[in-house]
């Protein structure tokens, strides 16, 4: 998975030298993108103790940890700490850390269900992020295209989806385009077409699987479920929820574990009742 370069019109791609610092913030970012958030923080918040980091070594590694413990959500109070850090003097970090900071901050709204600050604070790290490294140029949008489809707003989710997808496409990023690929098929399920849904979602775990890019696998888990469920086939979207149950229980709480929680209490709901419903959500 090609995590590295910078974004067209901002620095070159490989433009740092290959030292330690950048090669230990290239593997927290290949943690991010497999979903591993924990691993993922761990290796980026061990980098940033190292004494001498600086410059786009500092702020990637800002970035992964930042979004490892806010996409991690019992990390998230940590996440928020650092965000306000760097938002206090934003010119003393580099795009990278901005965009994270932005984005952190724009995730702890959104659980305090601010969802109009969220959606600001999302759009102000799309926009600081574009002049970062890819990770950040892409991440930030995806997780507005998430936060746009959850709120109904399908069209401009969609165009966001196909302008990241394109992006990734070119720079032949096959790990990001997996993660816009589970948010396509989220929104054709949104849209109303869950055959779509459903061959989309099937064919972002296999390509998920190829590449080890399991940072929304869940969500695309989740949409399996949902159309099951739908459907009125419920030994499926059981098997959906036991799947996301062993995805969690190997990873760890990633992008789209929120909507796992809702699936999974209504499948236990329809198939056992509200009282087994409570108890399926404690188990995920």
């Amino acid at each position: 998975m090609i995590i590295t370069g910078r974004v067209p019109g901002g620095q070159t791609c490989c433009s740092e030298p290959w030292t330690g610092f950048s090669a230990r913030t290239r593997l927290a970012a290949v943690l991010l993108h497999s979903g591993r958030l924990a691993a993922a923080a761990s290796e980026a918040a061990q980098v940033l103790s190292e004494p001498g980091l600086t410059g786009p070594s500092r702020d990637d590694a800002e970035f992964a940890m930042m979004l490892g413990m806010s996409a991690a959500s019992q990390e998230a109070p940590a996440a928020k700490a650092l965000a306000e850090k760097i938002l206090a003097d934003p010119g003393q970090r580099g795009d990278a850390a901005v965009a994270a900071a932005l984005l952190a901050q724009a995730l702890n709204r959104w659980r305090e269900s601010q969802l109009p600050a969220a959606l600001d604070l999302a759009r102000l790290a799309v926009g600081r992020g574009r002049g970062g490294p890819v990770v950040a140029s892409l991440f930030p949008r995806v997780i507005l295209a998430g936060m746009l489809a959850r709120l109904g707003e399908l069209d401009e989710a969609g165009r966001l989806v196909s302008a990241v997808r394109e992006d990734a496409r070119q720079l032949g990023l096959a790990g990001q385009a997996v993660s816009v690929d589970f948010l396509a098929a989220r929104l054709a399920l949104l849209a109303g077409r869950p055959a779509e849904a459903v061959a989309g979602a099937e064919e972002a775990l296999r390509r998920a699987d190829q590449l080890g890019a399991h940072l929304f696998t869940l969500a695309g888990l989740a949409t399996l479920a949902t159309v099951a469920l739908r459907s009125g086939d419920l030994r499926v979207a059981g098997e959906q929820v036991d799947r996301f149950q062993a995805r969690i229980a190997e990873y760890g709480a990633a992008c789209g574990y929120d909507l796992c929680l809702i699936t999974a209490a209504q499948v236990a709901e329809a198939r056992d009742g509200a009282e087994r419903s409570a108890a399926q959500v404690a188990g995920v």
